[in-house]
């Protein structure tokens, strides 16, 4: 793609510092916003398409935190606009550029930009907005009219007021397209650029660069794929209540863009400035205390907070120690009522005091699970398998020679919390697959590959004491037996695939020990009951020739089902490259 017909589109946000002072209270951001991302020159392939529409819309819900299907979801952050002419000149100059650096933006920012910044800063209404949060927490009188001078304030006062601004650039450097048969992909290389905006005495604006994230998300789709009732899967990609009619390359970019937002998203609030703060406002039991923040706040049940103690080091400067893990149990509405406290429950450290501050610790919303198995109880029948590859093959082989009534291997889960959509304290939306290894035997020296996995979604619910949880969930799903076994001789070879399909239902208990905030280690177990495998699918393969058949069994005993014990550990993620569960997100309320 040439230079002249790139697209270089800028969003620009500006926000103000948190006044995070004695009394621990979160001050909402003032943002100014240009509505726009940068994408490098050559980033897209020639010929290839990209909705920079879309992409708009997941940065300002995951970003920005608007959320325009649901009115009651409030942002933490106000809006300004910056004057149009402002933007152009920016984004002409920036499409001029031979070469782009954060210095070099950093100068362009600067020259057009940062000139708007003191208009913005000194805007009647934004001016009283801050003026306000000062009062409240330096008790300071009175500011003077003329641009923002109070007739007391310090200078150091005067920087609260007019050194508070950022600008972060959302920029993509490549937007990668594979397709590989049937299969199309897409990979997002990007990131956010923050910079912190100084004005000096003289009312000169500096901007430098304060920090650059780097991520990458990926989307994929199968082409032409569809369900059992003979319906496209891939042609239209739902986010909330929204449904948007694409192709299965564009979903499968869209996939890919919601991932990389979302990622973004949680980078921003992971900035200390950007950080929901609080005090302990009251102290309702050992392990649970009300605090300020709230729905004004964009607050969610569930949401993560830590514990801060300050201190001074040896150099006498103030740092911030965590003591303790908190989680929100009850949302406050505070939009009207300021003294609505939401409620938290502490899991981690020794019981506070009224006046101890919180911070957020943000986090993706999605539990990764991995967990060592043990099953018991199988009933996978050697003259099962037996009858089908001999079907297949017209012979008697008889390669297995022992029943399964074990198997061992790994469970992955991704688990993802709906307390803000249904307003249950800790209930999730899983999904688990497995991979195992059944204890059957065969007579032949070319061992056959002979495995079992499965793919279930359930709902569970976690119940707390302390930093230990009981935990029970409940799970329906797909299992399955497979078995290749590849056969080479001096004159030819060839290979058979078996996949035997069941449908199973499994109950869940377990118990989980919080380690850290992020990390919890967990012991569980389960019961899975499955039908008997109703269908099979084959595969027979000799050199370039190769043929498929569905057969519908009858008279299978095998059932896969049986108890399972598991060992492992529960991680909450703070990125993850793909989505999953996203399209949930808008629907967010409690």
């Amino acid at each position: 793609m040439s230079k002249k017909s790139s697209i270089l589109i800028l969003m620009i946000l500006m926000l103000s510092v948190s006044i995070f002072g004695e009394e621990g209270k979160y001050v909402r951001k003032s943002i100014t916003a240009v509505d726009s991302v940068w994408v490098k020159p050559g980033a897209i392939a020639e010929g290839d398409t990209f909705d920079y529409k879309f992409l708009d819309e997941m940065l300002d819900f995951y970003v920005r935190g608007i959320n325009t299907q649901n009115k009651e979801v409030e942002s933490r952050f106000d809006f300004n606009e910056l004057p149009k002419k402002m933007t152009k000149e920016f984004r002409d100059q920036a499409n001029s550029l031979e070469m782009v650096d954060s210095k070099i933006l950093s100068k362009l920012l600067e020259d057009t930009v940062g000139k708007e910044i003191l208009k913005i800063l000194n805007s009647d209404e934004v001016k009283k907005i801050r003026i306000e949060n000062l009062k409240s927490e330096t008790d300071l009188e009175t500011f003077a009219a003329s641009k923002g001078k109070a007739k007391s304030a310090t200078f150091e006062e005067m920087k609260i007021l007019m050194n508070s601004a950022y600008i972060y650039l959302p920029y993509i450097t490549s937007v990668k397209k594979k397709i590989k048969g049937k299969d199309v992909s897409y990979k997002i290389n990007g990131g956010i650029i923050w910079y912190s905006v100084k004005i000096s005495k003289d009312g000169n604006v500096i901007i430098n660069k304060l920090i650059s994230e780097q991520t990458f998300a990926v989307g994929s789709a199968e082409i032409g794929a569809k369900n059992s009732d003979g319906e496209l899967i891939y042609d239209e990609f739902i986010f909330g209540n929204n449904s948007y009619k694409v192709k299965e390359a564009q979903y499968a970019q869209y996939s890919a863009i919601l991932a990389l937002a979302k990622n973004l998203g949680v980078k921003t609030k992971q900035i200390d400035d950007f950080k929901l703060k609080s005090q302990i406002m009251e102290v309702k039991s050992q392990k649970e205390y009300s605090v300020s923040v709230g729905k004004k706040e964009g607050l969610f049940l569930d949401d993560a907070f830590d514990l801060i103690e300050q201190e001074e080091d040896e150099n006498g400067n103030v740092i911030n120690k965590k003591v303790g893990f908190v989680r929100i149990s009850k949302t406050g509405d505070n939009r009207e009522n300021k003294t609505n406290y939401s409620t938290v429950k502490q899991y981690l450290g020794s019981s506070q005091t009224e006046g101890t501050l919180i911070t957020e610790h943000p986090f993706l919303g999605v539990d990764l699970k991995i967990k060592g198995i043990y099953a018991m109880g199988l009933n996978i029948k050697k003259s099962d398998i037996n009858f089908i590859l001999n079907k297949m093959s017209n012979n008697s082989y008889n390669i297995i020679t022992k029943d399964a009534d074990k198997a061992t291997g790994v469970q992955g889960s991704f688990a993802y919390n709906l307390a803000p959509i249904t307003g249950v304290s800790q209930m999730f939306l899983n999904i688990d697959m497995s991979y195992m290894l059944p204890n059957l035997e065969t007579y032949t020296d070319d061992k056959p590959s002979i495995y079992m996995y499965s793919g279930y979604l359930g709902l569970s619910r976690k119940f707390w004491i302390g930093r230990f949880n009981l935990n029970a969930g409940l799970g329906l799903g797909v299992d399955a037996l497979s078995f290749k076994y590849d056969y080479e001789e001096s004159y030819y070879d060839y290979s058979y695939e078996i996949d035997l399909l069941a449908y199973g239902a499994k109950a869940d208990l377990g118990a989980e020990f919080l380690a850290s905030p992020n990390l919890m280690l967990n012991l569980d177990c389960s019961y899975k009951a499955t039908t008997k495998p109703k269908k099979a699918k084959t595969t027979y393969t000799s050199g370039d020739f190769s043929s498929e058949q569905d057969y519908t069994l009858t008279g299978f005993e095998s059932t896969l089902g049986g108890m399972t014990i598991g060992v492992g550990f529960t991680y909450s993620l703070e990125a993850l490259p793909f989505d999953i569960f996203g399209f949930l997100d808008p629907l967010k309320r409690y």
